[in-house]
Order: structure tokens, then C-alpha cells, then sequence
């Protein structure tokens, strides 16, 4: 699986948050992982190990 993201917005999560969306992006390799639906943001939130 490929990964793209705006550079730009990148720099601003990893200022913000700390993490960078490489290492985040590794998390959808995990078979163990969670997807669950946010109908209050209309978006899916996974959680998994990197």
C-alpha cells in the first residue's frame, strides 16, 4: 500500500501532534488494528501498533 500526503500539512501534524504521518501511515499494516466510523466527523479513525 502508497502513501501521499500534502507536505505541508504534514509539517503542521508533526508540529501539532508530535508524530509524523510516516510513521502513522504503518499502523494500517497491523492485522490487529481497529477502523471504527465517526458519523460526528464523518470520517473512519484506526488505531493500531506501529
Amino acid at each position: 500500500m502508497e502513501f501521499e500526503w500534502d507536505i505541508k500539512k504534514a509539517q503542521a501534524n508533526q508540529s501539532k501532534h508530535s508524530v509524523c504521518f510516516e510513521d502513522v501511515s504503518q499502523d494500517l499494516h497491523d492485522p490487529n488494528r481497529t477502523d471504527t466510523f465517526d458519523g460526528r466527523e464523518d470520517r473512519w479513525k484506526t488505531a493500531g501498533l506501529v
